[in-house]
């Protein structure tokens, strides 16, 4: 594996988004998806990362910042390594980035969500983020695909 770069998400991005992050996406989907990180982005309020390996996207994390009352707070979504890199120190590298860009951002505490029983409970876990509660049933992918989900937070160090 050749050095893998995280850099912020770009237009050129959504092919490879689609085939090596989410395959169960259509193309049109993630190019919303892009489209809606581009702008959150120029609000400087969310922050959209890839990470890029010999030309190919390999992973890719997004954290918003939440308003109001929460606004000390921000969210992760989609938070995804390709399954051919996981295991390679990926998922790391894109939460330091993400949490770097936190503390620019005032965001003193990350939440994070993931499905139970999956990888992505366990790299959660590994990467020092707390399990605050599990909803039952709380992920839908269609009718015969019903899951729990997980729900974790990580304070983001000054």
């Amino acid at each position: 594996m050749s050095d893998v770069v995280i850099r912020p998400v770009g237009p050129e991005d959504v092919k490879n988004l689609q085939r090596n992050c989410f395959p169960r996406s259509t193309h049109d989907e993630v190019h919303r998806l892009v489209e809606s990180s581009l702008r959150g982005a120029l609000e400087g309020r969310y922050i959209h990362l890839v990470a890029e390996d010999d030309g190919e996207i390999v992973g890719t994390i997004e954290l918003g910042a939440q308003g109001g009352r929460s606004r000390h707070r921000g969210e992760l979504f989609r938070f995804v390594v390709a399954e051919s890199h996981r295991g390679k120190g990926i998922a790391r590298r894109l939460l330091e980035t993400v949490i770097e860009e936190a503390k620019r951002m005032d965001i003193e505490m990350i939440d994070a969500a993931a499905r139970a029983g999956t990888p992505a409970e366990d790299a959660f876990r590994k990467l020092g983020f707390v399990e605050f509660g599990r909803l039952p049933g709380g992920l839908v992918m269609d009718p015969e695909e019903v899951y729990d989900l997980v729900y974790f937070y990580l304070p983001v160090e000054g």
